[in-house]
């Protein structure tokens, strides 16, 4: 564990080393996701700016990395899910969305635009 101030770069390389330790399938990307929420920093701005974690951060980033390496979900670790480029907060008590679930979901709208089946009659069922 690193014990002294690293720099995004620094704490990127870190982090994907610690999950390629563990077999994950994207462990650079998780990496960068788990760094990029424990900064509060949008896509790739840290690859830009650089900037340097505070010990507070340090520790906070190596808890995300160490839930991860316990095979918690990255949606759960960063309390966010996109479906349909929209942002959801979950916590642990919900499903995570997965891609299938999009699919699902315009295919439900394909079979109701090409039918007269109208929503009203489904929402009369619930």
């Amino acid at each position: 564990m690193p014990n002294n101030k690293l720099n995004y770069t620094e704490a990127l390389k870190w982090g994907t080393e610690q999950l390629k330790k563990h077999d994950l399938e994207e462990p650079a990307l998780e990496a960068r996701v788990l760094l990029e929420h424990c900064l509060s920093l949008k896509p790739l701005m840290g690859r830009l700016l650089n900037p340097t974690l505070s010990q507070a951060k340090l520790k906070e980033y190596q808890r995300l990395i160490s839930k991860r390496k316990d095979n918690w979900p990255i949606a759960y670790i960063t309390r966010n899910k996109q479906v349909f480029h929209s942002s959801y907060t979950i916590n642990y008590k919900v499903f995570i969305p997965r891609p299938e679930t999009e699919l699902l979901i315009l295919k439900a709208k394909e079979l109701i635009d090409h039918s007269n089946f109208v929503i009203r009659d489904l929402l009369d069922t619930c």
